[in-house]
């Protein structure tokens, strides 16, 4: 894939390339996500939202936008409980930042109400 091979290239860069080569490892992952690579790109999601958390805020946007993606994936995998743990803890993340109107609150929001609405045992929402 394109982003990973960039990510390559910026790797040899040190500190220079980390920024660089984090946000192309994350497209990377978006980009899995499009082809229905959901289990892999959960798993790089998680990978990069680890080196997030080590070197940025728990309140920087990009931390937040990660979380989002991983927490829906969690829910596309069929791993609820996993998903609503995720996607609470970021809602109350979001609306400290944000406010409780704000685009990925409303998100976090409606995929956490799409979870509590299916149907007992189901596994689709």
């Amino acid at each position: 894939m394109v982003y990973e091979v960039l990510a390559h290239e910026f790797d040899p860069l040190g500190v220079q390339g980390a920024e660089d080569a984090l946000t192309c490892r994350i497209l990377a992952a978006r980009c899995r996500i499009g082809l229905g690579q959901h289990q892999r790109a959960l798993g790089d999601l998680q990978r990069e939202l680890a080196q997030l958390r080590a070197h940025h805020a728990p309140a920087d946007t990009v931390v937040l936008e990660v979380r989002l993606q991983a927490g829906l994936l969690l829910r596309d995998v069929h791993r609820f409980a996993e998903s609503v743990q995720e996607l609470s803890s970021l809602y109350n993340d979001l609306v400290g930042k944000h406010g409780r109107d704000s685009a990925l609150a409303n998100q976090a929001r409606e995929a956490l109400i799409a979870i509590r609405r299916r149907p007992p045992g189901g596994r689709s929402i």
